[in-house]
């Protein structure tokens, strides 16, 4: 058995009162929040054997490390300030990290218990003829044929997707599946399915996030959740 978490806490560079309309500016303002991301990694770290995170800036790297106490496989963004990270205290990690074609997006992935653990963030599926998120989403599972042998493997992250879009899709044609539990993500002021933890050759039991129903009107972040999306557990046997 394996436990484990995702979450995208929202990199400080894009916590910008212009992407968030109508959220508090103080609940965006790094000192404020920064804290309360930390406290929620701590909580996640002691809980789960890994935790995948994106939007994961240099200095989130470090306190990991260096505060937190955890071992960490990194994969940056060639093209921006964030990338995608695991994390444990309970586990050294070495892996392996690739990313798409178009070097937009990066994945981390590293063995836990016998799982191959993968933290990825892909594109979003618009503007309608620029559909990178499906197109990163078949490259990582041909990048996991080459790399995963006969290993069962576990996908977190947030796809940018719900699963019954292309980049679901994309992921299903290499034989993963996943269970859906509502609403991950708040962006625009609406709640969204935007987070994933997929599987093939082990099957997850994926905890809901406590956010309403998909389609609600909503906004993050808020005093209890500290970035637009919320984490997402698992336990993977």
């Amino acid at each position: 058995m394996l436990t484990l978490a995702t979450w995208n806490v929202l990199a400080p560079a894009y916590a910008l009162p212009t992407r968030y309309e109508g959220v508090p500016s103080d609940l965006l303002e790094a000192p404020h929040r920064t804290p309360r991301v930390h406290a929620r990694l701590e909580a996640l770290l002691d809980r789960c054997d890994v935790v995948a995170v994106q939007e994961a800036d240099l200095d989130l790297v470090g306190w990991l490390r260096e505060v937190a106490g955890a071992s960490v496989l990194h994969a940056p963004r060639p093209s921006s300030v964030d990338g995608v990270l695991l994390a444990s205290r309970r586990h050294r990690l070495d892996g392996l990290t690739g990313g798409s074609a178009d070097q937009r997006r990066t994945w981390a992935a590293a063995e836990v218990s016998g799982v191959l653990v993968v933290s990825v963030h892909l594109d979003p599926e618009w503007p309608a003829k620029r559909l990178r998120g499906a197109v990163q989403a078949a490259q990582l599972v041909t990048w996991l044929d080459e790399e995963a042998d006969a290993r069962a493997v576990v996908i977190a992250g947030d796809i940018n997707a719900s699963w019954d879009r292309q980049t679901g899709d994309a992921l299903r044609w290499g034989r993963f599946d996943a269970q859906r539990v509502g609403a991950t993500a708040a962006t625009n002021g609406k709640c969204r399915e935007l987070d994933v933890i997929a599987t093939r050759g082990c099957a997850a039991a994926v905890e809901p996030t406590g956010l309403p129903p998909v389609g609600t009107a909503y906004r993050l972040p808020d005093l209890d959740v500290p970035s637009d999306h919320a984490p997402l557990l698992a336990t993977i046997r």
